[in-house]
């Protein structure tokens, strides 16, 4: 890997390929608040994106990449990988995405993968196809991650070490449409709740993995609480699971509007009207904090100083670590954490998240709500 020594090296580069087969919500807003980097860098570059379907979904709506592509549309079974009948399959696919790479003559891919067998087999047909350079992120990301710093400046740190000037606007901008904003509009007038007098509160209480999850008895304290201030209107952007929504409702006095599963264009135009947002650890908690919504993160098991809500005004809760399992830079690494692997505490009958109480998150968003000095309410929220 070349350093800073050739700084200047890619302006003049025409195609840059992305590759990384599966790309989380959250991880989608970390390739966006980078892209103008590159933007800067590479003024002429095309910049296109390869990756499964799940992520295509997310990935489309980043300002700034030329093309999205998926595996899939390529007919690329990389999601069976697991069994060696997967691998064979994978394989056998292979002269495929030769042809592809040798018909659009990328000049640099840059690959993101823990996937051992997938890396190695995508970088030899990325050489084989003529492109010029493979950069692979995982080993750098081992480099380079740090406990103490967030994944975004660990993206940065690599990007200088590459030769970029880090120096450009790293915040970056989904790309919305009309359809979005009408929904979201529709909903709250549907609702009752009026943006200019309320202060809209959404509240985020799962996520894919259950050991990041605060208590749903946690979650409908603070929500009772914050129903109490008639100034306030509470969103909860559920999840899939409708016992988990329930459970959660039953404990609740007066029932908040929920949000399901909906496309992203419209997700992003719902979390674009709160005023605050206060989740676990998920994508939408990294999506209100893009479009500069007050993020509040509760964090557990995954560390919240570096993969918490980026931004000054942004707040992070977690207690104090001190657990044999706790690796916070895994996610850079082929470790998986073993509680996070095995979705539960391995030392407790509940996860370290639930060492926060209600009164810290209130005292957090009285802290938001004071710093931002809006006129909604009268008085602070107590």
């Amino acid at each position: 890997m070349r350093n800073n020594s050739d700084l200047g090296r890619f302006k003049d580069i025409r195609k840059i390929l992305f590759i990384s087969p599966i790309v989380g919500m959250g991880e989608v807003t970390f390739i966006l608040r980078t892209l103008n980097i590159f933007r800067n860098n590479m003024p002429i570059t095309r910049i296109h994106f390869l990756s499964g379907r799940y992520s295509y979904n997310f990935l489309k709506h980043i300002n700034g990449l030329d093309e999205c592509i998926s595996l899939e549309s390529l007919n690329i079974p990389f999601n069976m990988m697991n069994s060696i009948s997967g691998k064979i399959s994978f394989l056998l696919s292979l002269p495929r995405l030769f042809r592809f790479f040798l018909s659009q003559r990328y000049e640099i891919c840059v690959v993101s993968s823990r996937g051992k067998f997938f890396s190695i087999a995508i970088k030899f047909i990325l050489k084989l196809s003529g492109v010029k350079e493979v950069i692979m992120m995982m080993p750098l990301l081992g480099r380079f991650l740090n406990p103490q710093t967030h994944v975004i400046d660990s993206y940065k740190q690599i990007l200088s070490f590459m030769g970029f000037d880090t120096k450009a606007d790293s915040n970056g901008k989904f790309l919305t449409s009309v359809k979005a904003k009408e929904y979201a509009e529709a909903f709250l007038k549907q609702n009752k709740i009026d943006k200019n007098i309320h202060t809209i509160i959404g509240i985020c209480p799962f996520s894919l993995k259950r050991i990041k999850d605060w208590s749903a008895q946690k979650f409908a304290n603070l929500i009772n609480e914050l129903q109490s201030d008639k100034s306030i209107r509470v969103i909860i952007f559920g999840y899939k699971d409708q016992n988990r929504i329930n459970d959660l409702l039953e404990m609740i006095k007066h029932k908040p509007p929920i949000v399901g599963e909906i496309p992203f264009d419209l997700l992003i135009g719902l979390i674009d009207m709160c005023d605050h947002f206060i989740s676990v650890d998920t994508g939408p908690m990294h999506i209100a904090s893009v479009l500069n919504v007050k993020t509040i993160g509760i964090f557990g098991p995954t560390s919240g100083t570096m993969y918490g809500p980026y931004g000054d005004k942004n707040i992070v809760l977690q207690e104090k670590i001190d657990c044999p399992y706790y690796q916070p830079t895994f996610m850079g690494s082929g470790r998986i954490q073993k509680c996070y692997k095995e979705d539960r505490c391995l030392i407790s009958d509940e996860s370290c998240v639930n060492r926060i109480n209600v009164e810290k998150v209130i005292n957090a968003l009285n802290k938001q709500m004071s710093d931002s000095n809006h006129n909604k309410s009268k008085e602070i929220f107590r």
